[in-house]
């Protein structure tokens, strides 16, 4: 019933947008012959008009019909009517489901350039730097010609570069870029009303946003803190502290010392826990320290020790913590665990603790985009997340027939006894496929189980390329290559998101990429993503879910009424259960923020939640 009515709710949504994508295709057929004095003066007068406050419904059909001429004198290729279609709902606030190679890109142009005429400032939102970058230069020759300027928050940048960036019609970055300028902004603000000067800040304000790759930034990223920390002058006493605290995390007694849950990484000591805590001997300098504070940082380093894994949940570089994405498989550059975890995991790499900072704002990527008057976003995989997404932001999502019929074949899951014979396995396939002229790409789960099959690869004398998080610097130039004849790439969830495999010829006559899935996903969307690599545009592709039974138990933690044979069941039940956590901080941040509305104090600046 829930399906046939989303269909019937989508099928209404473009038949509408259907009656747009018409009118302005025939408008950008009539552009054709215009000169491009003649384009630029139609973009001023629309230009005008926005600023004038006339709807944004009113300026569709001429704005997206000037995009699209223009994108085809610039770099060759118009919209289609999937992405005119895309466009319409984008500009009506909705979250869009497109499939993957179906043009989201070209198609977030559209209503880009409609918000981007009222001149307060349009915001394009991606996951990571290395799409950002790639979709500004993309969009800047486009909107250049008709008259708007494209600013690019580039990381670490310095004040005027970012306020300049700002100052364009459009601007680019990740949702850490803007959601840190914002935190930095009311500390400016609070900062200079405390001194009774004029604050100089870098943002406009939040008033329209578009999100590539919506459902990893307001459901994967949901919970993600965005943090500006502040040095305490305890730096020495803290190092101490997170030395004792990993040596007393490494007598306790499993058993009866502390609890930690299947269902998450939370650690509790117990009563037996807290009694050897309490009698073990404490350097001098953290005897003032309160009860608390110890019991916080020793069930961090339990936490560190049991749960928190090297090549899965971070890698160490340069002497660095580096924390990566389980979602797409990269650094979280600048992030830091809290509550004394990333000192606990620095101790447990033989680095040395880096201070324990306070927090001087903060506030969740969920709440930061709730601020947005506008919201719109793209996504190959948003219909798994509908009701979430509807409930938390209060915008429907509606998907887009592709142009051209799926042609992705699926064989079946293929579940081993032991993660060894899953890797023999992988190998096998890949070489079968391979030889046949077809390109591969194997995703994993993490660093450290895709160095390991490319051990595998290499003992066979199986030529490949590997990419995740310690080569992301090659990343283009991998991916570039990967829908070559006979080319292996063995990658983490960096393939599975944005990624555009341009197949060669000879390797879509042979029967396209074929994709291996090689890990068990906490989500199905991750699954779905990845899959999307193959059988891009009409493309010829298939894939292949390859587990093993020693994984899958490792997954679900000896829980019961979970089988191996039906390991999608495991995956619904983390989905329920990655969704109660993020509702239950959301309802948390909700209640923190009305108390201190109800106080008088700004809830990003003078409510921080324990450091």
């Amino acid at each position: 019933m829930l399906d046939f009515i989303r269909r019937t709710s989508d099928a209404v949504c473009l038949t509408a947008a259907g009656r747009i994508a018409r009118r302005a295709k025939s408008f950008a057929a009539r552009a054709s012959s215009w000169s491009a004095d003649r384009l630029l003066e139609e973009s001023r007068e629309l230009k005008a008009e926005a600023t004038a406050g006339a709807p944004s419904a009113s300026l569709i059909v001429p704005a997206f019909g000037l995009v699209c001429e223009a994108s085809r004198r610039v770099t060759g290729l118009s919209h289609r009517r999937p992405q005119f279609v895309g466009g319409a709902e984008l500009a009506k606030g909705r979250i869009l489901e497109m499939d993957t190679g179906e043009g989201k890109t070209l198609t977030a142009l559209l209503p880009t350039y409609v918000f981007a005429l009222t001149g307060k400032g349009c915001h394009v939102v991606t996951a990571n730097d290395y799409l950002s970058s790639r979709d500004a230069e993309h969009a800047r020759k486009i909107f250049e010609l008709l008259g708007l300027t494209v600013g690019f928050l580039e990381p670490d940048s310095e004040f005027d570069d970012r306020k300049a960036a700002y100052l364009c019609d459009v601007t680019f970055g990740t949702e850490k870029e803007f959601g840190f300028d914002y935190l930095r902004d009311q500390l400016r603000i609070a900062d200079a009303r405390a001194k009774g000067i004029r604050p100089e800040v870098v943002q406009r304000g939040q008033h329209f946003a578009i999100l590539d790759e919506a459902d990893s930034i307001l459901i994967d990223q949901a919970r993600t803190p965005l943090v500006i920390a502040v040095p305490r002058a305890e730096q020495r006493r803290d190092d101490r502290l997170a030395r004792w605290a990993w040596a007393a995390a490494c007598e306790l007694d499993p058993q009866a010392d502390f609890e930690n849950s299947n269902r998450s990484r939370e650690v509790r000591l117990t009563r037996n826990g807290l009694s050897k805590v309490v009698s073990r001997v404490k350097p001098t300098a953290l005897e003032e320290l309160r009860f608390e504070r110890l019991v916080r940082q020793v069930e961090s380093s339990v936490e560190a020790r049991r749960h928190v894994e090297r090549d899965r949940d971070y890698v160490v570089l340069d002497g660095r913590i580096e924390i990566i994405d389980e979602s797409t498989g990269r650094i979280l550059t600048g992030r830091r665990w809290r509550n004394g975890l990333h000192q606990a995991i620095e101790v447990k790499e033989r680095l040395d603790p880096s201070p324990d900072d306070g927090t001087a704002a903060e506030i969740t990527v969920q709440s930061y985009f709730r601020k947005y008057e506008f919201l719109a976003g793209l996504t190959g995989t948003a219909r798994d997340v509908a009701g979430e997404i509807r409930l938390v932001f209060n915008r429907d999502v509606v998907r887009v027939p592709p142009f051209l019929p799926c042609q992705r074949k699926r064989h079946p899951t293929i579940v081993t006894r032991t993660i060894a014979e899953k890797f023999t396995a992988i190998v096998r396939e890949t070489a079968r496929v391979s030889e046949a002229g077809r390109s591969v790409l194997i995703g994993t789960g993490t660093v450290e189980d895709s160095e390991r099959l490319s051990a595998e690869f290499e003992r066979d004398g199986i030529a490949h390329e590997l990419l995740h998080a310690r080569h992301d610097a090659r990343e283009a130039e991998i991916v570039a290559q990967a829908g070559q004849a006979g080319q292996i790439t063995v990658a983490t969830n960096m393939a599975g998101r944005g990624t555009d495999i341009r197949l060669a010829p000879q390797v879509k006559n042979a029967g396209g990429l074929h994709v291996i899935i090689a890990t068990f996903h906490r989500s199905r969307r991750y699954d779905r993503q990845l899959v999307g690599r193959a059988a891009r545009q009409g493309d010829p592709g298939s894939y292949r879910i390859i587990l093993s039974r020693e994984e899958i138990e490792l997954a679900r933690n000896k829980e019961p009424g979970l089988t191996v044979r039906r390991f999608a069941n495991l995956q619904r039940a983390l989905e329920r259960r990655d969704r109660k956590s993020r509702a239950e901080l959301l309802k948390s941040e909700e209640t923190r923020f009305e108390a201190a509305e109800d106080l008088g104090l700004d809830p990003v600046l003078e409510w921080p939640t324990a450091a």
